[in-house]
């Protein structure tokens, strides 16, 4: 029950960040707005539809465990992991996602992208090669799409300002 509530104090609190995030870009430049407005709408849209969904699981299990509690008050009803296995789950994402920003901040953006994507699909999952590729590709092609078709600029790393200069 506990992994429940505070799943669904992260998701109000996600639909908080992106609800200001809205409300910052309100004073960007018409241009500017387009972006962070698109995101931001999606975000509030998807964390209210994640807060009504948790809610009704919560009420639900509620009920079913006080059915349970009547029942047999020897026999708990639990389903949930166990919190050492939650937290080990969770600072390993949280290790992958720290190694994407300090890739983007020593490579830049798009090389960064190119060798997470490669590595993380290598480690993560059971794709071949010829799929890492063609996953790897795509998304750099999408990156550059962006970059020309709307002017987008990514974030440059550390070396790759050294080897430009």
């Amino acid at each position: 029950m506990m992994k429940s509530i505070l799943s669904l104090i992260f998701s109000i609190a996600l639909f908080i960040l992106f609800c200001w995030v809205f409300w910052m870009s309100l004073d960007f430049l018409p241009l500017a707005r387009y972006f962070p407005q698109t995101l931001a709408s999606i975000g509030i849209l998807l964390s209210f539809i994640n807060i009504f969904s948790q809610v009704r699981s919560l009420l639900y299990h509620k009920k079913t465990e006080m059915i349970m509690e009547e029942q047999d008050n020897n026999n708990k009803f639990d389903t949930e992991m166990p919190v050492t296995h939650d937290f080990k789950v969770a600072s390993i994402n949280f290790l992958w996602l720290i190694s994407f920003f300090v890739l983007i901040f020593l490579f830049g953006f798009k090389i960064a992208a190119a060798g997470f994507i490669a590595l993380f699909l290598k480690i993560r999952t059971d794709f071949n090669s010829l799929k890492i590729i063609l996953s790897v590709v795509l998304t750099i092609g999408l990156l550059i799409f962006l970059q020309e078709g709307i002017a987008l600029y990514f974030p440059q790393g550390i070396l790759e300002n050294i080897f430009t200069t």
